[in-house]
């Protein structure tokens, strides 16, 4: 796998950059154009867009272990805003 090297984080920035380049070249892109382009699932593309999206904003999810454990504080967070 293209990514195994990187850390949970980098491969979401990664596969994130890849995306939105393949996007602006090609408006009918999709997630799973991306997911068949890197051999991976196309549930990892959508969890990894999704990662990299909150890390802009919350730069401090570099700071749990795995993706599971960063998307699981998405999750809570998004829960929490939708109460509000």
């Amino acid at each position: 796998m293209l990514f195994k090297k990187l850390n949970w984080y980098e491969r979401a920035l990664a596969i994130n950059k890849f995306h939105r380049e393949k996007l602006k070249a090609d408006l009918s892109w999709s997630y799973r154009d991306t997911a068949a382009e890197l051999n991976v699932s196309v549930g990892t593309v959508c969890n990894d867009l999704n990662i990299a999206s909150w890390l802009k904003t919350h730069p401090d999810l570099i700071e749990y272990k795995t993706a599971k454990e960063a998307l699981e504080f998405i999750k809570t967070k998004k829960l929490k805003l939708r109460l509000q």
